[in-house]
């Protein structure tokens, strides 16, 4: 409540100024578009806050809603149908779905196979919480195969204030390795839980540490993986060298609702979205989020431009006004969508994302700005004059 009052009395105050600026200088058109493109800025902070219209700025958190990160990715991962629609290949990591299978003992005989052809690291994304009563042999060969190997990451999950982990595991303490498979969107590369320090797994496989970064998100671009079930068979091109992830793409329980497509779809796999986890950190490419200024420059800089041509407009005397409102109109709105193109196109080829709901609502906010300040001329007109240059 206290920021809005805030934001309500910079813009108020603002509005005082500028009209008492403007009292002299009502004949320079680029002052004049400097004060309203300034009151328009404000009530569009104003509106920003009040309304919550911020909801398209918010950049994608686990499950969350659409904003405009989530609608540059609809464009971009569009249905496999459509002619537009591109997918990039990675082959550095290599999934492999265990198909609803459970048997421990078949997990073990695949990894045996795997790390036969030297893998780069093979990640289990399943959590096997208790012993089984019926199949101890297969619990300790399991067990056995996962200390053997020095490469094998085994999935923990953060659940609440505890720690979800497999009956084999050694807390973290021992040979065998651990990381987080958290479905996450944004440099972070551990979490702390009491005196626990846990890396998620798409970065230790990475060998990335440092503190997070939020500035810098999760590439979830469409992107297509090699995928072998556990009758498949593989040979050494196919894992040497690689990022190996075992898990269910079939498994319900460990679905998310992403706000944009993925793989043509919005309910995705935990191991998919892990696999795009484990990409962005490979590569090195990020998405990164420009901050809020950014956006507001650039709002600044559309405003500034568009008042300028309406106010030289206004001066062409044999332009009727219909005509004069038409093209005012139409400039206003191609404006707003080469906000939008210009968005996607730094979002699509550069993987940089600079918001333009400053820009929209700045532009959007012009008429009502100009409107203010001619109400306020009137009273200062009416109630405050002031000496005129002749």
């Amino acid at each position: 409540m206290f920021a809005v009052f805030t934001l309500t009395f910079n813009c108020f105050l603002c509005t005082l100024i500028v009209f008492f600026v403007m009292k002299q200088i009502t004949n320079f058109i680029l002052l004049k578009s400097l004060a309203v493109t300034l009151l328009s800025l404000e009530l569009g902070l104003v509106f920003y806050v009040i309304l919550d219209v911020n909801v398209l700025t918010n950049i994608v958190r686990q499950d969350g809603d659409a904003d405009v990160l989530g609608y540059y990715y609809n464009i971009e991962n569009r249905q496999t149908d459509d002619s537009a629609y591109e997918s990039v290949f990675d082959n550095n990591v290599v999934i492999f779905d265990l198909d609803g299978s459970r048997s421990r003992a078949d997990i073990a005989r695949i990894i045996h196979g795997i790390e036969d052809f030297s893998p780069a690291a093979v990640v289990l994304d399943v959590i096997f919480p208790d012993v089984s009563d019926n199949d101890v042999t297969s619990d300790s060969l399991l067990a056995e195969t996962v200390a053997r190997f020095d490469n094998i990451y085994t999935a923990v999950r953060i659940n609440g204030d505890t720690v979800d982990r497999s009956f084999f595991s050694e807390g973290g303490k021992g040979r065998i390795k651990e990381g987080l498979v958290n479905h996450i969107t944004k440099y972070r590369p551990y979490e702390i839980l009491e005196d626990d320090t846990i890396p998620y797994i798409c970065f230790a496989v990475a060998g990335i540490e440092g503190e997070a970064d939020e500035a810098r998100l999760m590439n979830f671009l469409d992107k297509d993986f090699t995928v072998f079930s556990l009758v498949t068979e593989f040979s050494r091109e196919d894992v040497e060298g690689k990022i190996i992830l075992i898990g269910d793409l079939n498994d319900g329980r460990d679905a998310h609702d992403m706000p944009f497509r993925i793989d043509g779809g919005w309910r995705v796999p935990g191991i998919r979205l892990l696999a795009h986890s484990c990409s962005t950190t490979l590569s090195g490419r990020w998405i990164i989020v420009c901050p809020q200024y950014a956006g507001w420059i650039v709002a600044s800089v559309f405003t500034f431009l568009f008042l300028v041509f309406c106010y030289r407009l206004d001066e062409v005397e044999r332009l009727h006004s219909s005509i004069r409102s038409l093209i005012v109109a139409s400039v206003r709105i191609i404006l707003i969508v080469l906000l939008l193109l210009g968005g996607f196109i730094m979002f699509s080829r550069y993987d940089i994302i600079v918001s333009p709901l400053y820009g929209i609502l700045s532009l959007t906010l012009t008429g009502f700005a100009s409107a203010i300040l001619e109400v306020c001329n009137f009273i200062l007109n009416k109630f405050i004059p002031l000496e005129r240059k002749r």
